[in-house]
C-alpha cells in the first residue's frame, strides 16, 4: 500500500475513533468546569460559574471565572446557545473541535508542503493518542492546537509574503485566549520569536516593517481586551487569567530545588508526544537539523522547543508537589506540549522521499505505534467516576439540594446534572458550623455518621503505574429514606 492510501486509512480510523470516544469516555477533570463556564455564558453572555469561581471552596453565589482561559468555554457557550445544554452536546462539541483542528492541520500543511505531505501530517494528527484522549474527556487542546497551527502557518507564509504576519498576530492572540492561564509565561514565547526574527531579518527590517508592527498591535489588542476584563471584574493587578499565575515567579525563586525536581520528573512524559516521530523518522530529522540555519527550518524547530520548554516550566511551577511519584506519572501534563507535534511533523515531512521504501516502512511503523497508543488510551480507561455518579444521582435531586465534595473542588461533575442551577455545591469542610448537606461525594473511603452509602466505585489502570481511583456517594439518612433513592449502575459513555 502506498503512503497516500495508508495516510487516508489512518485519517479515517482516527476520525472514527473520535466519534466512538463519547460512547466509552466521560467528560472529566477540567472538562466539567469548561462545561459549567460555557453554560454560564449561554445563560448570561458572561463567563459565569453557577457555584462560584473554581478557586472558591465554600458555598458562594454565581461568580465570574477567574482561572481558566476563555476560548473553549466561549465555544461551548455558542454550542449550548444553538443546541441546548447537556453533556451530549458538550461531547459532540469536543468531537467537532477535533474535526476542525484536523481540517486546519490538513489545509495549512497542503498550502505549505503540497497535498501528499499534508496527508502525512493529517494522518499522524488523526491517530495521536493524546487527541483521542482530550476529545473523549472534553479538554480544550483541540481548539488550542487549531489556533497554534494557524499561527505557525501564517508565520511560515510571512517569510515570503510579510503581510501574513498580521494574520499570525491575530491567530496568536486567539491561541493566547486558549492558553491564557499560563499568564506571563507567554513572554518566553514572545521573546523567542522576536530573537528568531532579529537573527534572520535584523533590527532595521524588524523595526521598520509596518506589517510586523500591525501584528504586534493586533496581538496586543486581544491581550489588552482580556486583561481589561479581568481588571474590571477583579481589580488591579488582576490582569492575568488566573491569580495563581502571578505568584509563579516568586514561588520559583523561593523553591528552586522543588522547581528543578518538578522539571526533571516531568521530562519523560512531556517528551513522549514527540518521541515516536523523532525515533522512527530520525533520518529525516537529521536532514532537517542539518539546515537549522535556514529561516523556515529554524522557525519550525524553535516553535517545537519553545512549546516543550513552556510546558515543562509551567507544569513544574503551577502543579508542582515536588518530585513525587504522583507528579512523575501524571499523564495529563503531556497535553501541555501537544500543540508542538504539528510543527515537528512539518519539519520532518519536508525531508521525506515519498517514494522511498524505507520511508514507507518507517511511516507504517509510526502509524502502528500511534494505533497502539490509541488502544492504550481506550483501555486506560479515560473515564471519570464523579461524572458517572452524578448522572445516576441526577433523577433524585430536588430544588435547593446541597452537594458537598470531599477531596476535590466544586466542579468534578457539573456537566452531568440536567439542571445544575437548582443545586448548590461546595467543598466539604468549608461551610462552617454543623455541615449537613443532602449528599456527599468523597474521593476516599470514609465513615459518614447519619449518612447512607448509595454507591461505591473503584477504577484501576492495568497498564500504567498510577493510583487507583475511588468514589463514594452518600445521602443523608432522612433524604435517602424519604426519596427512596436507589442509584442506577454507574456506566461510562452516553
Amino acid at each position: 500500500m502506498n503512503v497516500d492510501r495508508l495516510a487516508l486509512l489512518a485519517i479515517a480510523l482516527g476520525v472514527a475513533s473520535w466519534f466512538a470516544a463519547p460512547a466509552v469516555m466521560d467528560i472529566g477533570y477540567d472538562g466539567n468546569t469548561y462545561v459549567a463556564t460555557g453554560h454560564g455564558w449561554a445563560r448570561t453572555h458572561e463567563l459565569v460559574l453557577e457555584w462560584g469561581d473554581v478557586l472558591t471552596f465554600h458555598p458562594t453565589p454565581p461568580g465570574h471565572s477567574h482561572h481558566f482561559p476563555p476560548a473553549y468555554p466561549f465555544y461551548l457557550g455558542l454550542v449550548f446557545t444553538a443546541f441546548g445544554y447537556g453533556y451530549a452536546q458538550a461531547k459532540l462539541a469536543s468531537v467537532a473541535a477535533s474535526l476542525l483542528a484536523l481540517g486546519v492541520v490538513y489545509l495549512t500543511s497542503r498550502d505549505l508542503y503540497g497535498p501528499r505531505r499534508a496527508l502525512l501530517v493529517a494522518a499522524t494528527f488523526a491517530l495521536s493518542p493524546w487527541i483521542l484522549w482530550i476529545t473523549g474527556m472534553g479538554f480544550s487542546e483541540s481548539l488550542a492546537t487549531l489556533f497554534f497551527v494557524l499561527t505557525m502557518w501564517a508565520i511560515v507564509r510571512s517569510l515570503t509574503d510579510e503581510r501574513f504576519i498580521v494574520l499570525a498576530g491575530l491567530f496568536a492572540g486567539l491561541a493566547y485566549l486558549s492558553r491564557a492561564s499560563m499568564g506571563a509565561f507567554f513572554v518566553i514565547a514572545g521573546l523567542g520569536g522576536l530573537t528568531w526574527r532579529l537573527y534572520h531579518r535584523g533590527w532595521r527590517a524588524t523595526l521598520t516593517s509596518p506589517w510586523y508592527g500591525a501584528a504586534i498591535l493586533v496581538f496586543g489588542a486581544i491581550l489588552a481586551a482580556w486583561a481589561w476584563r479581568n481588571v474590571h471584574l477583579f481589580g488591579w493587578p488582576n490582569w492575568e487569567t488566573s491569580p495563581g499565575s502571578r505568584g509563579i515567579p516568586r514561588w520559583i525563586w523561593t523553591h528552586k530545588a522543588e522547581f528543578v525536581g518538578g522539571i526533571l520528573v516531568r521530562l519523560p512524559l512531556l517528551t513522549l508526544p514527540f518521541l515516536p516521530a523523532l525515533v522512527l523518522l530520525w533520518p529525516e530529522a537529521k536532514r532537517s537539523l542539518a539546515r537549522i540555519r535556514d529561516e523556515h527550518t529554524s522557525g519550525l524547530w524553535l516553535s517545537v522547543f519553545l512549546i516543550w520548554v513552556l510546558g515543562l516550566l509551567f507544569a513544574a511551577a503551577y502543579f508542582s508537589m515536588g518530585p513525587s511519584r504522583h507528579e512523575a506519572l501524571r499523564l495529563d501534563n503531556a497535553r501541555y506540549v501537544l500543540v508542538g507535534v504539528v510543527p515537528l511533523t512539518w519539519a520532518l515531512v519536508r525531508e521525506v522521499d515519498l517514494d522511498s521504501r524505507r520511508f514507507r516502512r518507517a511511516f507504517a511503523s509510526l502509524l502502528g505505534v500511534l494505533v497502539v497508543g490509541m488502544l492504550l488510551v481506550a483501555t486506560f480507561p479515560a473515564q471519570y467516576l464523579p461524572s458517572q455518579a452524578a448522572r445516576a444521582l441526577d433523577p433524585h435531586l430536588q430544588e435547593g439540594d446541597v452537594i458537598a465534595v470531599s477531596g476535590a473542588g466544586k466542579y468534578p461533575f457539573y456537566g452531568y446534572l440536567s439542571e445544575p442551577t437548582k443545586v448548590q455545591v461546595y467543598t466539604l469542610g468549608n461551610a462552617g458550623g454543623d455541615e449537613r448537606p443532602e449528599f456527599i461525594f468523597g474521593f476516599w473511603p470514609q465513615e459518614r455518621p447519619g449518612y447512607v452509602l448509595l454507591v461505591e466505585a473503584r477504577q484501576s489502570h492495568w497498564w500504567w503505574v498510577a493510583n487507583d481511583e475511588y468514589l463514594g456517594v452518600w445521602a443523608r439518612e432522612d433524604v435517602a429514606r424519604d426519596r427512596g433513592i436507589e442509584l442506577a449502575p454507574l456506566r461510562a459513555g452516553w
